[in-house]
């Protein structure tokens, strides 16, 4: 469940990429689009998905699909 919901985040955030399945090695840069601003939006839209909050040291340091899965279960 929370794959879907974050794969469902990362189509929003990146409209124009063919978003696979497997989202488990997605990481900042995997797309061309996928800058540090396009981080930030993604990592807000999650926050408002699943209801949470991340620090600003979470914020800085989530880099990876998996790491924000991890993190998403901690909470």
């Amino acid at each position: 469940m929370i794959k879907k919901k974050l794969r469902e985040c990362l189509i929003k955030t990146f409209p124009k990429e063919r978003i696979k399945n497997n989202i488990d090695d997605l990481k900042v840069g995997s797309f061309k689009k996928w800058d540090s601003l396009a981080h930030l939006n993604l990592l807000l839209l999650v926050e408002k998905k699943f209801k949470i909050k991340f620090s600003i040291d979470e914020m800085t340091s989530l880099k990876k699909i998996s790491q924000i899965i991890n993190k998403i279960k901690k909470k």
